[in-house]
């Protein structure tokens, strides 16, 4: 069985314009996400996008593209394309790697991998992390889990509720893995109900009664979907340690 690692990247982006290629210690934000799969065990890594422009800078850092349609609505359809592009078996294992992800450990991927593979009845799996969050951020995707880590329901509200104010927020983090056949069975739903409210698409797979399980992320740092994200990125990711590890043959200031 393969396992690949697909990171969707579209240049358009509402709460922060173009970020996927945002300067981030000299490497545009998808970058990061990239040369970081680059450091798992997974076989394959992949960027995904409709943007020639992305193509084009991804292109002077060796980065291996894979270009799709402009007609996605999102980031899930753009894999499913890329993944159809690979001649993937109905057993091979996708990992959607969100491109603004640029601090995204290699140890928590390769982990996560692991686990979905040995567990084996999980149909869908995504990372979430402990934080605490006093106003709600509705960039922060939050999920509800019971006691076997299944999924039960994901929000930009805080959920569960807080009414006893001793309660900390689990955030969902840009990665979520799953079978070749199960992306196809994906695409074949409609759009649900809490799909549509949430602006959530793994809320279909929820709706539609399948296994979704949580896994607890314990070295995460941060997502970066707006602009104080993105000035934060640039001063932490210079005493990152990973970075230093990145394997670029064509380094450029970008």
């Amino acid at each position: 069985m393969r396992t690949v690692c697909l990171i969707p990247a579209r240049l358009k982006s509402q709460r922060l314009p173009e970020k996927q290629i945002a300067n981030i210690a000299g490497l545009p934000m998808f970058a990061h996400s990239y040369f970081r799969a680059m450091l798992t065990d997974i076989e394959e890594v992949y960027v995904c996008t409709d943007s020639e422009k992305i193509d084009k800078i991804a292109e002077n850092y060796n980065i291996k593209t894979i270009l799709t349609k402009t007609s996605h609505k999102n980031g899930t359809e753009r894999v499913s394309e890329a993944a159809s592009k690979l001649n993937l078996g109905k057993n091979d294992t996708i990992i959607n790697l969100h491109g603004d992800e640029p601090f995204i450990n290699p140890k928590d991927l390769n982990r996560m991998k692991n686990y979905f593979d040995d567990v084996g009845t999980i149909d869908v799996l995504i990372p979430y992390v402990k934080i605490t969050e006093k106003t709600n951020n509705l960039n922060n995707v939050k999920l509800a889990i019971n006691h076997e880590n299944k999924v039960l329901y994901l929000s930009r509200s805080k959920i569960p509720s807080d009414f006893k104010k001793d309660f900390r927020v689990l955030k969902q983090c840009g990665v979520s893995i799953y079978r070749h056949s199960f992306l196809k069975k994906y695409l074949e739903m409609d759009m649900s109900v809490n799909e549509k409210y949430e602006n959530i698409e793994i809320m279909r797979a929820i709706d539609n009664g399948y296994n979704v399980s949580g896994f607890e992320l314990k070295d995460y740092f941060y997502s970066v979907d707006v602009k104080r994200d993105l000035s934060k990125a640039n001063r932490d990711m210079k005493n990152n340690k990973i970075f230093t590890k990145y394997n670029i043959s064509n380094w450029h200031n970008w």
